[in-house]
């Protein structure tokens, strides 16, 4: 009887593992045509309405530096001397 519980429990996770793959592919191929959609109709981002989730956002400046400058001018943040 614990051998077939064993084997029962390999095989449920061996779907499992075959199920992810299988959904992680099909979610690869839905990515490549959201960004093939949203490149041809220039959209500079698309979400997943279910989840709030980012699926695609179009190449912008990284203004990064520029914002924390900014801030450390206006709320006079200074740099650590050591």
């Amino acid at each position: 009887m614990q051998n077939f519980q064993q084997t029962q429990m390999n095989f449920e996770q061996e779907a499992r593992k075959t199920e992810a793959a299988a959904l992680q592919k099909i979610f690869q191929n839905i990515q490549v045509e959201i960004h093939k959609i949203a490149k041809k109709k220039n959209f500079d981002m698309v979400f997943d309405k279910s989840a709030s989730v980012l699926l695609y956002a179009k190449n912008a400046t990284d203004i990064t530096s520029e914002v924390v400058d900014l801030y450390n001018k206006d709320y006079k943040v200074t740099k650590d001397k050591k």
